[in-house]
């Protein structure tokens, strides 16, 4: 059991780095959006990419990790976090960025970026608003 609990606390950091990193990637897009910079936002596209990839294995091992402790309902299940969780950190931070930079043709446009950025940032508010009040959702009957 602590050696479960040590992983779970594991994935929960890492899921933190990874999330600040997005949050970087994410004020970076608008930066390179605004000021229409070619070489930035290709790299900006790439990192959106990789981090939203990481992010979706570490966030996956992190729901197995709470459905095995039994808590995942203060995260997953909800009414306070739930939807800030599914909508916000999984669909607005993992999920868009991850199509929105997989398929170029599918939103062109120069202002692309600085909308994905700002999406993003939402999305990292919103994953961070679902870990700080999960605590207090468990506590809920």
């Amino acid at each position: 059991m602590y050696v479960f609990l040590d992983k779970f606390f594991f994935i929960f950091h890492a899921l933190f780095i990874v999330f600040s990193e997005l949050s970087g990637m994410a004020v970076a897009a608008i930066v390179a959006g605004r000021l229409h910079a070619a070489s930035t936002a290709g790299a900006v596209r790439t990192g959106f990419f990789g981090f939203a990839a990481v992010g979706a294995v570490l966030l996956a091992l992190f729901l197995g990790n709470l459905a095995a402790l039994g808590s995942a309902r203060a995260v997953v299940a909800s009414l306070l976090v739930g939807p800030a969780f599914w909508i916000g950190a999984v669909g607005a931070a993992l999920v868009f960025p991850l199509v929105a930079t997989g398929r170029r043709s599918l939103w062109p446009g120069a202002d692309r970026l600085v909308i994905l950025g700002a999406v993003v940032l939402v999305g990292v508010l919103a994953f961070r608003y679902a870990m700080f009040y999960s605590a207090i959702a468990y506590l809920e009957p």
